[in-house]
């Protein structure tokens, strides 16, 4: 059986609880990722930090709120099947994501290697955190999280086809994470 890399998906909620009695749960996602949601073939389920598939009713979708959804998934047919899948990260496939939806999250960036002009590769991006409109992202450089703050000014290159960035940063920030 094949594993779904996380690399190639971007985490768009949680299931927060069970609603009603047929297997209903309650997804909470975050804003702008509604069109994702609405289009999407196929969540993925984060249990045991593996990616599970599951393919949702598209009939039984309902948006509560900007940020929340009635969803129904196959197999998920009764309130103790969907309780056993509260508080699970939601994930859907890059490829699935629609340009406006991943344009409006920097999450999309997840899973692209980035490079410095001058230092060459640094790594892989494991997550994007905005720290009150600052962002900053967490890089797999070797087996360790390595931080880096990220800002256009930095920026030389974005690939999205081959999910790769350049930048172009001070030396000293790559050096701080040693």
């Amino acid at each position: 059986m094949e594993t779904i890399d996380k690399n190639k998906c971007i985490k768009v909620g949680f299931i927060q609880k069970p609603y009603a009695l047929d297997g209903e749960m309650i997804l909470q996602f975050k804003e702008g990722f509604d069109e994702s949601i609405e289009n999407a073939s196929v969540f993925f389920l984060e249990i045991d930090s593996l990616l599970v598939p599951f393919f949702p009713d598209q009939e039984m979708l309902a948006f509560r709120t900007q940020t929340s959804a009635i969803i129904t998934l196959d197999d998920v047919d009764s309130p103790e099947k969907a309780k056993k899948l509260m508080g699970c990260n939601v994930y859907i496939s890059c490829d699935e994501i629609t340009a406006e939806d991943e344009q409006q999250d920097p999450d999309y960036l997840t899973g692209f290697m980035i490079s410095d002009v001058n230092a060459g590769e640094i790594g892989r991006i494991t997550e994007v955190n905005d720290y009150s409109g600052n962002i900053v992202i967490s890089v797999d450089r070797k087996g360790k999280e390595i931080l880096i703050p990220f800002s256009e000014n930095l920026i030389v290159s974005i690939d999205e086809e081959n999910h790769s960035i350049v930048i172009q940063c001070d030396n000293d920030i790559l050096s701080l994470n040693d």
